[in-house]
């Protein structure tokens, strides 16, 4: 709980090798994250039309800022901007917060030309969400996706469907036989629970998972290099 001072990276062209180690000093290393005691669940999203990279996180608030004690703080969202993962060329500021309460592992996605910013709030210890036309400001329209006890929640879009999943990690267990909960939706207004239905299930127990868009050519070698060519078992349509 009091370490994860830093976001490290490292960079991959096939997702197999990996290189050129980055270390971003950030609680302590700024006025604004002094007493942050750790730098929690980094991501990022591409800046259109800035051209750089948004790099959001989770981190204590300064406790002279709302002068309470350290017992009562809350942490809230951080952003910095980075072109290469290495430096970055603006000080970290507070990207999203609620006053008095703990907000943590934010992911942002895009939804056409709005920005969905889903997050876990320790007001029901499940997830929400917000929307904004600005990827850097304006978030409200609060909208309530999980009231489960979750966290580490993840947006993306099925291929070739206008429906997008909501997932998000049962830290304490899991029940329904899985250890992640999944949200359907269309519309960004009703989210439809998956996990009650039994209709999928994962082959290990990721924590805080994230679902990206590879190739084919990029599966086969994942699958000849993790799993010894065997294909990943998949439920018939």
């Amino acid at each position: 709980w009091r370490s994860n001072y830093s976001i490290i990276t490292w960079r991959s062209k096939d997702l197999i090798s990996w290189e050129e180690e980055t270390i971003i000093p950030l609680a302590g290393s700024y006025t604004l994250l002094d007493e942050a005691t750790a730098a929690w669940a980094p991501q990022a999203i591409y800046d259109h039309e800035k051209g750089e990279y948004l790099v959001y996180f989770s981190a204590d608030k300064p406790y002279q800022f709302y002068r309470r004690t350290p017992d009562n703080g809350y942490k809230c969202i951080y952003s910095f901007y980075t072109k290469d993962f290495k430096t970055p060329t603006s000080e970290p500021q507070i990207f999203f917060e609620i006053l008095g309460e703990d907000i943590i592992d934010a992911d942002i996605i895009k939804d056409g030309d709005t920005y969905r910013l889903f997050y876990k709030t320790s007001a029901n210890q499940g997830i929400k969400m917000v929307s904004s036309k600005s990827l850097m400001y304006g978030y409200q329209d609060t909208k309530e996706v999980s009231t489960i006890m979750c966290e580490g929640s993840n947006a993306f879009k099925l291929i070739d469907q206008d429906k997008w999943i909501v997932m998000a990690d049962l830290h304490w267990g899991g029940w329904w036989g899985v250890n992640y909960v999944l949200y359907e939706t269309t519309d960004f207004e009703t989210f439809v629970p998956l996990h009650m239905t039994g209709d999928y299930s994962l082959p290990f127990t990721p924590r805080h998972g994230y679902v990206i868009t590879i190739s084919q050519e990029e599966y086969r070698a994942l699958i000849n290099e993790y799993n010894n060519g065997k294909h990943i078992m998949r439920k018939p349509n």
